[in-house]
């Protein structure tokens, strides 16, 4: 599973990616059974392997098999299914399924706000809310949305790279609202951080 995750993380979706993928859900099958908890990990390198390859069906299957599961076997342990949760809502997105995405995101926010003190778990459910506003043309729902998770990746960890995707999120919004001069800046800040 460490192996598939690293291929796809490092933007591998090749035909041998997901082969390996495959091969090691039906190893953790043959292990586990349909409903191991590391099912589910498997289930979400599938899923990623195919989202990375534009096959968002496949993917959304996928990361939905991966959430059911995690529903029935983790005892609804928010850390682990809010990443289910995040998986499918970044395939729905992607894929135009925005009423989907929209019901996913709203039960990903609220799973993270409960879960203890603000962290880059809930920075990214912000990032696809706002990416979600984004694409729906409501900009001005978006900014706040971008603002938090600025906001608390900048006070965990203000150099991670995780936090170059929030800044081109920022450009965006500054663009799409016309500070091109502003956006420059928040884009020229993401592909910094994107290099570190």
């Amino acid at each position: 599973d460490m192996l598939v995750e690293s291929l796809w993380r490092n933007g591998r979706s090749d035909r041998e990616t997901r082969d390996l993928a495959a091969r090691a859900l039906s190893d953790r099958i043959a292990l586990e059974g349909e409903a191991g908890d590391e099912v589910s990990v498997a289930l979400a390198n599938v899923g990623n392997a195919w989202l990375i390859a534009g096959e968002y069906s496949l993917a959304i299957s996928a990361f939905e098999r991966s959430l059911a599961i995690r529903e029935r076997v983790t005892g609804r342990q928010p850390v682990r299914l809010g990443d289910s949760l995040d998986d499918l809502a970044r395939a729905l997105l992607v894929a135009g399924r925005y009423e989907a995405a929209r019901r996913t995101i709203d039960r990903l926010l609220q799973l993270r706000e409960s879960d203890g003190p603000p962290d880059s778990r809930l920075a990214s459910a912000m990032e696809l809310s706002a990416w979600w506003f984004q694409r729906r043309g409501e900009y001005a729902r978006a900014r706040p949305q971008i603002e938090r998770a600025l906001t608390i990746r900048s006070r965990s960890s203000p150099d991670h790279p995780d936090r170059a995707f929030t800044m081109g999120l920022l450009g965006d919004q500054l663009w799409f609202g016309g500070a091109i001069l502003e956006s420059e800046r928040a884009y020229r800040e993401a592909l910094a951080l994107a290099e570190r």
